[in-house]
């Protein structure tokens, strides 16, 4: 017998723009969810048909605490963002999802410096994927930044 494996993972990356310079400033895997496993398999059996259509970003989780696979929210979104741009790699069978926020938009009205800790990536149907946190990024309103989050899906 012939026994073939497929596994789904994801990576998420962060960059800061300041003008016309990106910087790399976070580069790690991520947990995919049980409920995003679900959804894929689902849709390999034609029973849904979402599609990943955004990216979210946080504030409420304890930096250094692993994300579970039984999330199915981050802990205090503060944005979301549909995709500005996707990327098939076809050879490296690997999606890149990217969204920016920029500092206007991820602190409007709020504590400044806002924190940034968590991220996750969507189906349009509001089912979680995959989830991220890290250390701490802090951003003052005044910032004349960006962030773009990379995130890469892929099946090995």
């Amino acid at each position: 017998m012939i026994k073939d494996t497929l596994k789904l993972w994801g990576r998420l990356r962060i960059y800061r723009n300041n003008g016309s310079k990106q910087t790399l400033i976070f580069d790690e895997q991520n947990t995919i969810v049980n409920a995003g496993k679900l959804l894929v398999l689902d849709s390999i059996n034609g029973d849904s048909t979402a599609s990943l259509s955004r990216i979210a970003i946080g504030n409420g989780n304890v930096p250094n605490i692993s994300p579970l696979v039984t999330d199915t929210t981050i802990a205090n979104e503060i944005d979301t963002s549909v995709f500005s741009s996707t990327t098939k790699d076809t050879v490296n069978r690997i999606i890149e999802y990217r969204v920016s926020f920029a500092s206007s938009d991820i602190t409007p009205g709020s504590i400044d410096p806002e924190e940034i800790n968590e991220a996750a990536i969507f189906f349009d149907d509001g089912t979680m994927l995959s989830r991220k946190t890290f250390n701490a990024r802090n951003f003052l309103i005044a910032d004349s930044i960006s962030l773009t989050f990379a995130w890469s899906v892929g099946v090995a």
